[in-house]
């Protein structure tokens, strides 16, 4: 049976691609890392949370993105290293539901398609508020949307 390190300082959990690395300091005990191997951000999220086909990763040197239909019940995993503008499609109906997660530190700005007569509804504000947060975005009747999650103004 594999002994843990009792000295957790001997790991560090990183919060980029890899989730678990040692750092050599656990002096011949077996670490979880042994265990398992390194972990990449590709290897965890899909099998903790969703099936693959069900996370868009938006590439991080992208400084615009537009919501499509086929976006309906995905998350859509942000890596944009700088700001992002996120627009939302004119005549979605209702129902339509996708979260969103701001991975990189690009602060993500929503807006409606130009001229497309929508609203977007929101508790505190149209930007997601910093690196890690997330959200959800949704169609409450046609041209009518609500951001929900980490915003700010």
């Amino acid at each position: 049976m594999a002994e843990f390190v009792k000295d957790f300082a001997a790991q560090t959990a990183l919060r980029t691609t890899r989730l678990l690395s040692d750092n050599g300091t656990a002096n011949g005990t077996v670490t979880p890392a042994d265990i398992f191997g390194t972990m990449l951000l590709s290897d965890f999220l899909p099998k903790l949370m969703i099936a693959d086909d069900q996370i868009d990763v938006i590439a991080a040197n992208l400084t615009s993105y537009a919501i499509k239909a086929a976006d309906k019940n995905k998350i859509l995993l942000f890596l944009c290293s700088g700001a992002c503008t996120v627009t939302l499609p004119a005549g979605i109906s209702p129902g339509f539901f996708v979260q969103w997660v701001q991975w990189g530190a690009g602060i993500l700005t929503f807006q409606s398609a130009t001229g497309a007569g929508q609203n977007i509804r929101s508790a505190a504000g149209l930007r997601s508020l910093k690196q890690y947060g997330s959200g959800s975005l949704q169609t409450m009747q046609t041209n009518e949307w609500l951001l929900s999650g980490y915003t700010q103004v």
